[in-house]
């Protein structure tokens, strides 16, 4: 995308989640003692969520099928599914030619804040509050009934969601809230700061039941 969005940290919540066993779920790949491409897998039900990258200068027509070649032996019959960014012509291209459709798209949007922000205008009877302690279970309920109308629900389970989220280092409870009707949770924005860049942020997971 033109810009740093991955940090070693992220890297490390990644090796470290309990869905993970490196040796068994990542593969790099070498040539003449030199890391061009590496290639991962992660298990959701039938399908899997599989992640391909290779160095710029890499010939993508000949390191991305070897990659995908390991793939296909990690996952046997499930669905493997793979993601790049649309305007990589070299990656897209060469998923096309080894069969891969396109399933869905997800769009980077973005805003540059200027120095008042816009008041919030909650409807009648909602209130807005942060995330508390002890809530973590709430808050992954929440998502997860949120996203059961999606072609892909969310299907982490909670060790796992937690991981990623309320107990990683550099979690802010002050940048998730809840939105109230009464006793009853009616929405969510769950937000954090940007891992590479300080002064940006991102509204990660935003919801309504």
């Amino acid at each position: 995308f033109g810009e740093a969005d991955v940090t070693a940290d992220e890297y490390r919540t990644w090796l470290t989640t309990p869905a993970v066993l490196p040796e068994r779920d990542v593969r790099l790949l070498e040539r003449e003692g030199r890391l061009i491409g590496y290639a991962d897998a992660e298990e959701a039900s039938t399908r899997w969520w599989c992640d391909v990258k290779i160095h710029p200068e890499a010939d993508a027509s000949t390191v991305v099928p070897e990659l995908i070649a390991w793939l296909e032996e990690r996952v046997g019959d499930g669905v493997l599914r793979v993601w790049t960014g649309a305007n990589d012509e070299r990656m897209v291209g060469a998923f096309k030619r080894l069969g891969f459709a396109e399933h869905r798209h997800s769009y980077r949007m973005e805003i540059a804040l200027g120095d008042a922000p816009r008041e919030p205008a909650w409807p009648g009877g909602v209130d807005v509050r942060t995330f508390r302690p002890g809530e973590d279970r709430l808050a992954y309920d929440v998502t997860k009934e949120v996203w059961l109308d999606m072609s892909d629900q969310l299907e982490e389970t909670f060790d796992e969601w937690r991981h990623w989220t309320t107990a990683r280092e550099g979690f802010d409870p002050s940048l998730w809230f809840f939105a109230e009707a009464g006793n009853e949770i009616a929405g969510f924005s769950f937000c954090k700061q940007d891992d590479a860049d300080a002064d940006a942020g991102y509204v990660a997971w935003l919801g309504v039941r």
